[in-house]
């Protein structure tokens, strides 16, 4: 409703379709023009990892505007006497906020529903629309007089008339690679102002804005507090003002469409705006040749005779140049001469409201706020609007408009899964547990990220949601004095299991024991006893067909684990007392190589990892000997206790792996790079399972350099990558999902604080917080730590972590998060006692 107005008018207050849309796109404008719509395909263009691919998603839309000007080509004439067939269009890009939805596919819905029922997304279409020409009647004589009829008679055309240019526009938008427009597109373009709701809402129209009222009781608070002064009455609920801009200059010249600063439009909707609506005509490149040639001589002759007659040389010089300036704007080649828009006019709706010009004001043009024009600028956003009120008209290569960002939305991730965070453009982030497996990728996931990235987090808050949907969990971390229970107490069927366990265990992890029947663990055995080597020289070679020959016939003679069945081999004189002693004494002697060595069977029913919920296996304070990190060490460097430590770590990860299989569950192996540089032939295994068992391993490293000199790239379809500091790992860790931009690189290692600590980098991925307040001594979160992520589609964008507070007081590992931790256990422990 109009908010001056008290009469009731005889005419729509504001405009609007007079029919609603057709299934096929089609839909009939109030002046009875109809039009057809189509969507325009979005993707990542300030993320792209390379700059064609960055150019070939505004492709569909540039090829667009080719089409139709094919559709509009008239040779041997002018643009005067041509532009009448040229086709009209309008292009609409809608921008709103909305709360965020969880996935009806989420098995968590529930629960994300409830984390986030405050969180901000981003809602962002982009639709293309035509204005078809009618024909009279479809051929027939009939047809004919029922046209002509209608048209005296009724007013309008029949639908049917528009029925053989529908089919040559949206033949020519199929071959674009547009889409059709859903409800949500509709109602998007129909009711952008009010959060997409096309509902009817009160308005107040001001000189420089308009106030959009969704609510009544919020219309009757600011008429109580006066309408021409809005100031006090801005921060009601249900309430938003928009200001409305013409784009009054381009600033382009001559620069390519490849450079960041020609994206104008996706400058403008960072900016804040609503929208952004283009209407003009679509001139065939041949005919603006030929007005190029035509104004070139005629602007040459002028300047010849202005030359002849003593004016000034410099200004000719100057108007050759803007000659010069105009040819180059259609450089790209005689044969891909790009269209031209004529007549455009580009109104933008800011969020807000602004009365400085130079605030709202893009590399790639300038604004003007259409003072006094708010409400047709509003109307002529609108679709099939004939409502025109924008004085700035221009005449631009198509390219201006098709590469200027319309088609940027920056998404990445899977469709559902646990929930990551939002990407620059606010569009949430999943990690799905069964997508790679489902789509037939590579298995592996890498986290790649420094020390103090957020990466021990960011594997509790993945495993934590993983766990709610009751996908089987393996967690195992080797870090000493890490203990990351805290985070899933919670969850049911947790459960812990510590290295200690496993060191004081006869057989805990022994191969036979890790498959469903020993028989498929006697390979495992026999690799197992040559790679900690109990021999200690080069004799294991001498003894590796004996050792598994008899690890064979121990299992075919019933043992169920391997030294059981070594000692059974040997009672039978099927293995000599040299092979096997060494192998005993060690043992004996050592219980990280006894925890994968049984002598006695295992009891009935023992299994590892066979939950349906979380298992985390953490080091406790077992004592392990691990290689450096930095550096891929020999066999021969290894003491005998690193190969033990490392063979234990070996064996729980594929005992996992296989308890796990068939199961579409996910194994988190924290400080991989433990493996990647001790034993590095163990991940090239785990990348050729994983796939057939049906298993999403996902690796956390701080070198990255491993898996990539391993020659591991092909098997990792997914990655987030964190903050690296160290040049060298972060373009290794790019380098994995081809994404090597210097840009990404410099965010990759860039600290979290300018230099002299001069204030926090927002350029870093890095968690970033604010000074220390100097009372309290405590630090606020500006921003969450980011990671890129590259995903099974090949994108690679920058994704802002967000994760409930309640989870983040759980399972920081921040000194200071784990001593408050502590603190109020050790206060809840006391109450508890003094109750």
């Amino acid at each position: 409703m109009a908010a001056a107005n008290s009469e009731i008018s005889r005419t729509p207050v504001f405009e609007s379709r007079a029919k609603k849309p057709k299934p096929d796109g089609r839909v009939t404008g109030t002046d009875n023009s109809v039009w057809l719509y189509r969507t325009v395909p979005l993707g990542s263009i300030r993320d792209a990892k390379t700059t064609s691919e960055a150019l070939n998603i505004s492709t569909p839309l540039a090829q667009a505007f080719g089409e139709l000007a094919t559709l509009g080509t008239t040779r041997g004439i002018n643009r005067q006497m041509a532009r009448k067939k040229y086709r009209e269009f309008h292009l609409i890009e809608t921008n709103f906020p909305r709360w965020y939805e969880a996935p009806e596919s989420s098995p968590i819905k529930d629960e994300l529903n409830e984390w986030f029922k405050d969180l901000e997304v981003n809602d962002r279409r982009v639709l293309l629309g035509v204005r078809l020409v009618p024909t009279t009647g479809d051929g027939s004589f009939r047809g004919f007089m029922d046209s002509v009829e209608q048209t005296l008679f009724h007013g309008g055309v029949l639908e049917t008339d528009y029925d053989k240019d529908y089919q040559q526009v949206s033949a020519a938008f199929d071959r674009a690679g547009l889409g059709h427009p859903d409800a949500a597109d509709w109602a998007a373009v129909d009711g952008w102002w009010n959060l997409g709701d096309p509902r009817p809402v009160a308005e107040l129209r001001h000189a420089e804005h308009i106030h959009f009222f969704s609510r009544r009781s919020s219309w009757e608070a600011a008429e109580e507090e006066g309408l021409q002064e809005c100031d006090p009455w801005l921060d009601l609920p249900d309430h938003r003002a928009v200001t409305f801009a013409s784009l009054a200059e381009f600033d382009l010249g001559y620069t390519a469409v490849s450079d960041p600063s020609t994206w104008w439009a996706s400058d403008l909707i960072g900016r804040g705006a609503r929208v952004i609506s283009v209407r003009g005509f679509v001139e065939p490149p041949t005919i603006t040749r030929q007005e190029l040639k035509s104004t070139k001589r005629k602007m040459r002759t002028d300047l010849e005779e202005g030359y002849q007659k003593g004016k000034d040389q410099a200004r000719r010089e100057e108007r050759e140049a803007e000659v010069a300036s105009i040819e180059g704007q259609y450089d790209i080649g005689k044969d891909a001469m790009p269209p031209t828009l004529i007549d455009l006019s580009v109104i933008v709706g800011m969020a807000g409201m602004y009365s400085d010009e130079e605030s709202i004001r893009v590399p790639g043009g300038q604004l003007h706020i259409m003072s006094n024009r708010q409400l047709q600028a509003w109307h002529e956003t609108m679709i099939c609007s004939n409502v025109r009120g924008n004085p700035n008209l221009h005449d631009v290569p198509a390219t201006s408009v098709a590469y200027a960002g319309f088609s940027n939305l920056t998404r990445v991730g899977d469709k559902d899964g646990a929930f990551i965070g939002l990407t620059a453009d606010k569009q949430p982030v999943y990690l799905s547990p069964k997508a790679a497996s489902a789509g037939d990728s590579a298995p592996l996931c890498l986290v790649g990220a420094a020390t103090g990235s957020g990466k021990t987090v960011l594997l509790q808050w993945i495993a934590r949601q993983h766990g709610l949907m009751t996908t089987p969990t393996v967690i195992i971390d080797p870090k000493e004095g890490s203990d990351l229970r805290a985070a899933f107490m919670d969850i049911p069927g947790f459960q812990v299991r510590s290295f200690d366990d496993f060191i004081t265990s006869d057989g805990g992890l022994d191969p036979l024991t890790l498959y469903p029947t020993p028989e498929e663990g006697i390979p495992l055995a026999a690799d197992m006893l040559f790679n900690v080597n109990p021999w200690g020289n080069d004799d294991r070679r001498k003894y590796e067909a004996e050792v598994a020959n008899a690890i064979r016939y121990g299992v075919s003679r019933g043992a169920k684990v391997t030294g059981q069945a070594l000692a059974l081999a040997f009672k039978d004189g099927q293995v000599t007392r040299e092979a096997i002693e060494p192998v005993f004494r060690v043992a004996n002697t050592f219980p990280k190589f006894r925890a994968t060595f049984g002598m006695t069977p295992p009891a009935e029913g023992a299994s590892l990892a066979k939950s349906n919920s979380i298992t985390l296996f953490m080091r406790g304070s077992a004592p392990l000997t691990l290689p450096p990190m930095g550096r891929t060490i020999a066999p021969e460097e290894m003491s005998s206790e690193m190969r033990q430590s490392i063979n234990l770590l070996r064996m729980l990860m594929r005992g996992s792996l296989i308890a796990l299989r068939g199961r579409g569950g996910v194994l988190h192996m924290d400080e991989a790079w433990v493996l990647e540089r001790a034993t590095p032939d163990e991940l090239n295994e785990t990348g050729r399972l994983a796939r057939s068992m049906n298993v999403l391993p996902i690796f956390y490293t701080q070198t990255p350099t491993g898996p990539l000199n391993l020659g591991l790239k092909g098997y990792f379809s997914r990655g987030l990558i964190g903050h690296i500091s160290d040049s060298t790992e972060a373009e290794a860790a790019l380098e994995l999902f081809g994404a090597s931009r210097p840009e990404t690189h410099s965010r990759v290692i860039a600290p979290d604080t300018l230099a002299g600590d001069q204030g926090a980098n927002w350029n870093s991925l890095k968690a970033l917080w604010s000074e220390r307040d100097r009372i309290t001594g405590k630090r606020s979160l500006l921003r969450g730590s980011e990671f890129y992520y590259g995903d099974l589609k090949q994108r690679f964008a920058a994704t802002t972590v967000i994760m409930p507070a309640s989870f983040l007081a759980q399972a920081s590992t921040n000194p200071d998060d784990v001593a408050a931790r502590l603190r109020e256990e050790a206060v809840s422990a006391q109450e508890h006692l003094a109750v």
